[in-house]
């Protein structure tokens, strides 16, 4: 019931309005790249009934980037992944995981923009990273291609700027067969012109496939995050964040801190 009323909210991204990025396009020829690193730790896990229950531990340290160069007025390029080096700890297993998380790539088309509004649509393909993720990660295993809505609003008032970013996402296999699906939303405030604080929500419900073709076992995950920006140098932002996790259905608990810096060009 959580998952749902977070996902009904439909709540993404890394995004304020001097930045550019999320719902807004970036213009032909320029771009914006994130950079964060992530230490993550959990000792509750929850289970298929949803019970948090105790385990022996998770911890993963990750360096991720992301993407955006405008290719043409309406068109531009996304990308992200990341590096990880995952533990994972309970009474009958262990994994553990260094490389490279999903790989995505895709183009945004923007289709609609005019002052304190932009809408578009994302078409990416992903690359699995192979990671064994019975509980460490909510995303199935296998490429998958993903088809994503993004709607973006800001409103200047004397008081400061607001800002919100909406994305909603569905991943299916490469056979066709529903994967996953994604909410993220961003609310935020600018009260100059150097700071802004975000408040971000991130819901995923994943169905996973056995090897028979039955659905084996779903996934779901309701995160929440807090984050301070600051524009340190012209076009260049630095972030400071906590991360937690709210509820799951086979996941883990995780507790975040995130820190990143965002490079205009």
């Amino acid at each position: 019931m959580a998952f749902l009323i977070l996902f009904a909210m439909t709540c993404v991204g890394w995004f304020t309005p001097s930045a550019q990025a999320g719902a807004w396009n970036q213009k032909a020829g320029e771009g914006l790249i994130i950079t964060t690193s992530g230490w993550f730790h959990a000792d509750d896990l929850f289970q298929d009934d949803t019970v948090r229950v105790d385990f022996l531990g998770y911890t993963k340290s990750e360096t991720r980037i992301w993407i955006e160069s405008g290719l043409t007025k309406k068109l531009t390029f996304v990308g992200n992944t990341a590096y990880q080096d995952l533990d994972y700890r309970d009474d009958l297993s262990r994994i553990t995981y260094q490389g490279l998380d999903d790989i995505e790539l895709g183009v945004q088309w923007q289709f609609k923009r005019k002052e304190g509004l932009a809408a578009a649509i994302r078409a990416s393909y992903i690359i699995d990273s192979g990671l064994d993720n019975r509980f460490p990660d909510v995303q199935s295993n296998g490429d998958t291609v993903e088809f994503r809505a993004l709607l973006g609003q800001s409103k200047e008032t004397l008081i400061g700027d607001f800002f919100h970013d909406t994305q909603v996402a569905i991943r299916v296999d490469t056979l066709g067969i529903f994967d996953s699906i994604h909410g993220t939303t961003t609310l935020g405030y600018k009260p100059t012109d150097r700071w802004s604080v975000m408040a971000q929500g991130f819901a995923d419900y994943t169905e996973n496939l056995a090897t028979d073709g039955s659905r084996d076992q779903v996934r779901s995950q309701i995160s929440g995050q807090l984050s301070l920006v600051h524009q340190f140098k012209p076009g260049r932002y630095a972030q400071l964040g906590g991360k937690l996790t709210l509820d799951g259905r086979n996941a883990v608990k995780e507790r975040a801190l995130i820190i990143g810096v965002w490079t205009e060009y």
